[in-house]
């Protein structure tokens, strides 16, 4: 427990792209990379599933599906949305029915108490997008769309809606895919002083 100092330097982009990136702009060409086609959101299927809150209001999901066999569900981790997953649907699509939904709050689906006029959500996030809401919206999303079992993948914060999930519906669940998972006990590390240096990028996102 405690603060841990970090044992590996940040990555650049220019790590993570091994100077591929910058080829690409320098040529003025950055339609495809590592001689993969750069995708579109319009290149995808787009559709939307509305359930019902238990304290009283819809909420409408947004989602991408793509392909046919057995369902796939691909939720991402925070801040992101669907397109955390462009590079792998269209692969995945050729074994199931792969759906990546927006979760509550992210993406295309509806921000349930948003105030346009405030740009503020003025319901309790506390009460209405925690981890249990989460959860359960999970299990809505997939009943409203027929499937009562499947696969699933959750990402980052979706890795931890993740470990919920199976415990609270192990009958839905085929097989459980957990993709860098943020895992109970791992704010000592991650969310530490010494560790800011790689997670500072969160904090452009606090509200």
């Amino acid at each position: 427990a405690g603060e841990v100092a970090p044992t590996y330097r940040t990555p650049s982009y220019r790590d993570l792209y091994r100077g591929e990136w910058e080829k690409q702009i320098a040529k003025a060409s950055t339609d495809s990379l590592y001689g993969r086609t750069l995708l579109k959101p319009a290149d995808f299927k787009h559709g939307t599933v509305t359930t019902k809150d238990p304290r009283g209001y819809d909420v409408k999901f947004h989602y991408v599906r793509e392909g046919k066999g057995e369902p796939l569900f691909l939720f991402h981790g925070w801040p992101g949305f669907w397109w955390d997953y462009w590079m792998n649907i269209k692969e995945l699509a050729k074994h199931f029915d792969v759906i990546a939904v927006d979760m509550r709050g992210y993406g295309d689906s509806d921000k349930p108490g948003y105030n346009k006029a405030t740009n503020r959500i003025d319901l309790d996030p506390v009460d209405h997008y925690d981890l249990n809401t989460t959860v359960d919206d999970h299990m809505r999303v997939a009943k409203a769309l027929g499937i009562e079992k499947a696969y699933w993948c959750g990402h980052d914060w979706a890795s931890l809606t993740m470990h919920k999930f199976v415990r609270r519906y192990p009958e839905m669940v085929k097989k459980l895919i957990l993709a860098n998972p943020f895992l109970p006990g791992a704010e000592a590390r991650y969310l530490s002083p010494a560790f800011h240096g790689h997670s500072y990028y969160a904090s452009f996102h606090s509200t």
